[in-house]
């Protein structure tokens, strides 16, 4: 992807993957969109629900 990513991404993918759920409250810019993506594109049977308070935000979850 082209960057490197943070501890705490690390360790919210890690624990996705080990099959435990994550509840993550970041700051704008911190990297939290890749980090749910990333467990989804790991597994084919696997739900993810983003709530998300802005319109745009969703928006743009949704187109990639």
């Amino acid at each position: 992807f082209g960057f490197h990513p943070c501890i705490p991404q690390l360790l919210s993918a890690w624990h996705q993957l080990q099959g435990k759920t994550v509840f993550m409250i970041a700051p704008t810019g911190f990297g939290k969109t890749l980090t749910f993506w990333i467990p989804l594109f790991a597994s084919n049977d696997r739900i993810l629900i983003i709530v998300t308070p802005l319109n745009i935000l969703g928006d743009k979850n949704a187109q990639k």
